[in-house]
């Protein structure tokens, strides 16, 4: 070991190396100290110094002092500065020191000098944070560890940042700018429903009680500065009030009400995109009553990026959106957004560097134009927004070999978002990449629609030969679609062979690789990372997948050869998966996909035409807006809806109906369901008006009129919808005899005050009326609505029969009004309550909760 020791006297630079053994190196340490002070002052001649000085400019990350001042993440409570200097070979730690202040909380920026040995190569790391002590570092390792029982929400006390100069070879006098970038994800939650009259009345104007507690769950704890991987695994459950004098980050393309800011939290992650669930709840903190949950299945999380969670939060349980900031800087979202044309990029020395989504769309022109590229490095600089527009894959079979891609594509954790592709044809391949030679690594898709009449995948097709393969790519919230095309003698053939990754992976590897909320659809040969593979696929994830086997009567393929599995489809010669894993990964078979308003009016003209859909599934892939249609709804008494709609987590607004009901028909977006089930499905502001004056009025209600004999609605919401009607009505079903499980309805008013008043009874927020039998009314949950009738009125239901378990529910911050009979709740014809109006002879009545719940009677509706 060595000491450079340097200083300045009387104008006058003076260096001392000593060269010590370890064991003396603390107290030689001190002795050259003082040697050094008395030789300054004898001003006698040094020797030659043998190390060269080296000056470090080091900055927070750029555009961080632009921001307003105000908001969380403008980087200056890091003031102090660690550094340590290791050896490059064997990471023997040289020199480490912390400098407390070294950055002035304004500037964001300083100088720091060090002497090494000329000829030398260093790895030098840097880390710079607040004066917490939730951060330890481990000069011996390069590790930082973090204690999250010392972390809090809303601080920015816990924001740091690092980097690291490897492989840094003194050679004279040098000077250097270094970027320190946060090693945190940033995850916000913003609500536009803060002044709502629901909100204050619980916490009032101050909204002082209003706790939010976030948790989630396998949070890295460790650091390695060196290595920049993160490791550990911890629990992170954080609670807080309202921050205070903060903006909630701007949201590219955001246009709805503004955004009241309810939380900030640093957890530490990974340079790449990682998924991880995410718990919200909203309690009151002086009376302890929880107010509202939301569940956030796999938020991305990424180091320096923001996480944003916005929408109604205080309110609804899913209207909320999930956006990743990809840069802490301003303006955000400054992605390059493609404008269709193309320009082809040089080639320097076997490397191809691609910055814009035009240079990416010269790449794929190069490609068509037969040049594959063999043997060149493809280096993708920047995330790329390719804006929806359409998008040919690079590459096809059918002029394979000369169109497939044979270099390497390195997207170097970058993203590329919004891929609209497709190919048609019996030999079609769609994705980024339509035929691979090559290799694709490290790179993510986004947002993307793919669509083939064969191979589909988001990040590649068909791999043609095997000469390489897919690693470390991801394929995030999208949908990927192959439809049959028609073949001699009228039948139809391929509609195969799509997955999340890939969709035929011939005999290149996939490894590594992951996909997330993605909804593949095809005839067989379907698979959440290939369709078909010859190959092994290995140490890949699939996530919160939706994969639909579709039904068509002359496809001309028997179910036997209908392959569909979580991670591949079909196994092809000595092909399969190890290390893979998934969850949350669901398979419809004999399914039909629907995304667009006619395709739900020709399915509701189908039933009513007599194809019940019995055994057949139909999955929503989009969220539907039916304003400006008159609703006729799916089903009749004599031609029921006897299929599944699942409703893969999107909504239909703006349904609307008005009609004169007929004696025993129910109205709603389905008319009659019979045996079959309905889940998952969201509707927002539906309106639906039925004026009946007969003794035997209809069913109406949002999700169904009329349940019989049997149905299921399950994990369904309807929020700010209305129902004014005769009789029975009800959020889910207005006259059933079936089952309600896990079920939501947020500021609705539903009232039977229409037609002959005699009628006027059984509403209800999930039910109106609950025929007798061994059904279930569980789980469900009312807030912010109101109910109106004669009689028979309730926050759940507005009268049940016997038989009927009814446990679990909630009901909040809602209003019951009746013009007869008693708010007891109890059986007699005329009582209305705040879970049910009428229970009769119920087979169990347990853990259900009223908060809030104004149930009155009045002199008129």
């Amino acid at each position: 070991r060595y000491i450079n020791l340097s200083f300045n006297y009387f104008g006058n630079f003076y260096r001392i190396i000593v060269i010590i053994r370890m064991k003396q190196f603390k107290y030689l340490a001190m002795a050259a100290a003082g040697m050094l002070l008395a030789t300054s002052c004898a001003n006698e001649e040094m020797p030659t110094p043998q190390g060269d000085g080296v000056t470090f400019t080091l900055r927070l990350p750029a555009g961080m002092t632009t921001r307003a001042s105000s908001a969380f993440g403008d980087g200056k409570d890091a003031v102090n500065l660690t550094y340590a200097v290791y050896k490059s070979s064997d990471h023997t730690l040289i020199m480490s020191e912390t400098r407390n202040n070294f950055f002035d909380g304004t500037t964001l920026e300083n100088t720091l000098s060090l002497d090494l040995l000329n000829g030398e190569t260093y790895d030098i790391v840097f880390w710079a944070q607040s004066s917490t002590d939730a951060y330890s570092f481990d000069s011996g390792t390069g590790i930082i560890s973090v204690d999250y029982s010392k972390v809090t929400s809303n601080s920015e006390e816990f924001d740091a940042f690092w980097t690291a100069d490897k492989n840094f070879t003194v050679s004279g006098p040098v000077s250097k700018t270094v970027t320190l970038t946060r090693p945190f994800a940033q995850i916000n939650f913003g609500t536009t429903d803060l002044a709502l009259p629901a909100v204050t009345k619980e916490f009032g104007t101050d909204w002082a009680s209003l706790q939010t507690t976030l948790s989630l769950s396998g949070v890295p704890d460790q650091l390695n500065l060196l290595s920049g991987e993160t490791s550990g695994s911890a629990d992170y459950t954080k609670s807080c009030g309202i921050p205070t004098g903060q903006a909630f980050p701007d949201i590219k393309d955001y246009t709805g009400p503004a955004l009241s800011y309810l939380s900030m939290n640093y957890v530490l992650t990974g340079s790449t995109k990682d998924v991880k669930d995410l718990a919200f709840t909203v309690e009151n903190s002086a009376t302890g009553k929880l107010f509202n949950t939301i569940q956030v299945a796999a938020a991305p999380l990424q180091a320096n990026y923001r996480t944003n969670v916005f929408g109604k939060l205080l309110t609804t349980t899913t209207e909320f959106k999930v956006v990743i900031d990809p840069i802490f800087n301003t303006p955000d979202y400054d992605i390059p957004v493609w404008d269709g044309t193309a320009d082809k990029p040089e080639i320097v020395d076997n490397v191809m560097t691609i910055s814009t989504p035009e240079e990416l769309a010269g790449l794929a022109q190069m490609i068509r134009e037969g040049n594959r590229l063999s043997g060149v490095t493809v280096n993708l600089a920047a995330d790329i927004d390719l804006g929806n527009l359409p998008w040919t894959p690079m590459g096809n079979v059918l002029a394979y070999p000369t169109s497939a891609f044979a270099g390497t594509f390195d997207g170097q954790g970058h993203t590329v978002f919004n891929l609209n592709t497709s190919d048609t044809g019996e030999y079609a391949c769609a994705g980024l990449f339509g035929s691979l030679d090559g290799i694709v690594k490290n790179l993510t898709v986004q947002n993307f629609i793919v669509v083939s009449n064969h191979y589909a995948g988001a990040i590649c097709g068909y791999d043609s030969n095997g000469v390489g393969g897919i690693e470390n790519c991801h394929a995030v919230n999208g949908t990927i679609t192959s439809i049959p095309n028609q073949v001699s003698g009228g039948e139809y053939d391929n509609g195969n062979k799509a997955g999340g990754i890939i969709g035929y992976a011939y005999a290149g590897f996939v490894k590594d690789c992951t996909v997330d909320g993605v909804t593949i659809t095809g005839y067989r040969d379907l698979g959440g990372i290939a369709g078909a593979t010859y190959n092994m696929l290995t140490n890949c994830t699939v996530t919160n997948t939706t994969i639909v086997v579709s039904n068509k009567n002359d496809y001309g393929k028997p179910e036997a050869q209908r392959y569909a599995g979580e991670i591949f489809g079909q196994k092809l010669g000595s092909g399969g998966e190890t290390g893979c894993t998934y969850s949350n990964v669901n398979i419809i078979r004999n399914g039909e996909t629907i995304s667009t308003p006619a395709q739900l009016v020709a399915i509701a003209a189908d039933v009513n035409n007599g194809n019940s859909y019995a055994g057949k599934t139909i999955v929503l892939t989009a969220d539907i807006n039916l304003a400006g249609v008159q609703w006729t709804s799916i089903g009749t008494s004599a031609n029921p809806f006897k299929g599944t709609l699942d409703g893969n987590g999107h909504t239909i607004s703006n349904l609307t109906i008005s009609t004169t009901g007929t004696n025993n028909e129910g109205v709603g977006f389905i008319g009659t369901l019979s045996g079959g089930t309905v889940k998952n499905l969201n509707f927002k502001g539906a309106n639906i008006t039925v004026a009946d004056a007969g003794t035997d009025s209809p069913g109406a209600g949002v999700v169904a009129g009329k349940i019989f004999p049997n149905g299921l609605v399950e994990g369904c919401t309807v929020e700010n919808s209305t129902i004014d009607c005769c009789k029975n009505a009800g959020a889910m079903a207005g006259y059933a005899y079936g089952n309600f499980v896990n079920n939501t309805v947020i500021n609705c008013t539903f009232k039977a005050t229409l037609g002959n008043a005699l009628n006027n009874d059984k509403v209800g927020g999930i039910i109106g009326y609950q025929g007798e039998g061994n059904y279930r009314t569980v789980g469900n949950t009312v807030k912010g609505s109101t109910f109106f009738g004669i009689r028979n009125i309730g926050g759940i239901a507005g009268c049940i029969q016997a038989g009927v378990t009814v446990d679990d529910n909630t009901v909040e911050s809602s209003f019951v009004y009746f013009k007869s009979g008693t708010a007891a709740g109890d059986s007699g014809s005329y009582s209305n309550g705040a879970i049910v109006g009428r229970p009769i002879s119920l087979k169990s009545f347990n853990n259900n909760v009223a908060t809030n719940v104004v149930c009155e009677k009045r002199s008129s509706l």
